[in-house]
Order: C-alpha cells, then sequence, then structure tokens
C-alpha cells in the first residue's frame, strides 16, 4: 500500500521555533506558540497575522483555542498558565499550574476545564467557572508527561494513573 499525499496549500512564514499548533474549529486561524515567548494567530486563507501576543521571556510549549469563551490559554516554562480573550488581545488571568515546564493544555469539549501535564510529571485538571481552581491531580508517571488529550468523561474522585512500558 502506497500513501500519495499532494499538498494543495503551502503557508511559509519565518518565525522562531515552533512548539505547539491549535485549529480554531469555526475561523480559519492557526493558533502557534513559540520558542521566543509569543503566540500568534495566522489566517491559513490569507495567509495574514490575525493577533500576536507577547506571554512572556520563556518558550510558549503549549496554546490552545477556547472558542466558546473567547480565549486562548497558554503554557510555558516560567510554569504559568495564562488566558487571553482572543478578539481584543486582553490578558485575563495567571496561573501556576505545574513544578516544573508546562507541556500541553487540553480543553474539555463540553465542561469548563482544561487539562495540563508537564515536567513534573504530573496531569492536572482546573476549572475555570471555580476561579480556576485546581480540580484533581493525575500522578504515577515515571517521566515528563509531554502530551494530552481531553475525553468527554473524567471522573469526578481522584485516581492515581500509572504508566506502563511497553
Amino acid at each position: 500500500l502506497q500513501l500519495e499525499m499532494e499538498a494543495k496549500r503551502l503557508f511559509i512564514q519565518h518565525s522562531d521555533r515552533v512548539k505547539s499548533l491549535d485549529l480554531h474549529p469555526t475561523e480559519p486561524w492557526l493558533l502557534v506558540s513559540l520558542l521566543n515567548g509569543e503566540v500568534a494567530i495566522w489566517n491559513h486563507q490569507t495567509k495574514e497575522n490575525v493577533r500576536t501576543f507577547k506571554v512572556c521571556d520563556a518558550p510558549v510549549r503549549a496554546a490552545v483555542f477556547v472558542p466558546r469563551e473567547g480565549w486562548v490559554v497558554t503554557g510555558s516554562d516560567d510554569k504559568l498558565v495564562r488566558v487571553y480573550n482572543y478578539i481584543t488581545g486582553e490578558f485575563l488571568h495567571q496561573f501556576q499550574a505545574h513544578e516544573d515546564f508546562v507541556r500541553c493544555i487540553a480543553v474539555h469539549p463540553t465542561q469548563s476545564f482544561i487539562l495540563t501535564c508537564g515536567d513534573d510529571k504530573l496531569i492536572k485538571q482546573w476549572n475555570w467557572d471555580n476561579e480556576w481552581a485546581l480540580q484533581q491531580t493525575f500522578g504515577g508517571h515515571d517521566h515528563y508527561v509531554m502530551q494530552i488529550a481531553s475525553i468527554p468523561m473524567i471522573p469526578t474522585h481522584s485516581h492515581r494513573l500509572h504508566s506502563t512500558k511497553t
């Protein structure tokens, strides 16, 4: 079986190293987080910059859209999660999420929380309807947690997740 793929569009933009990407579900927007501490929203149809945020002086390893709130949420090497209004560019909130680099953020598809993970070997659940309160911590990992995805059902009581080696 041979797969052939043809690039229909080429989008070239010189930037600092890209650490994460997210696509907006209804707008033609691509969100990129960068090593230089910035995040940028690009219109992938017109190839124009919609907005750029200077988040911090550390690498921003994670950035996601929260379309139902009009937010961009970022996670960076300074251990902080920051929230911005992506229409106005207004900074809204920040909190220390981990004891080491924040590697990835996932948004729950229907509930008011995000999951974060990082080099402190933890996954954490944060509720924005409750002033960004920490709801759960998932531990037991032997190494950095570098990727996470949200699923519709997360248990409401604490669990200790265990890594399996294959």
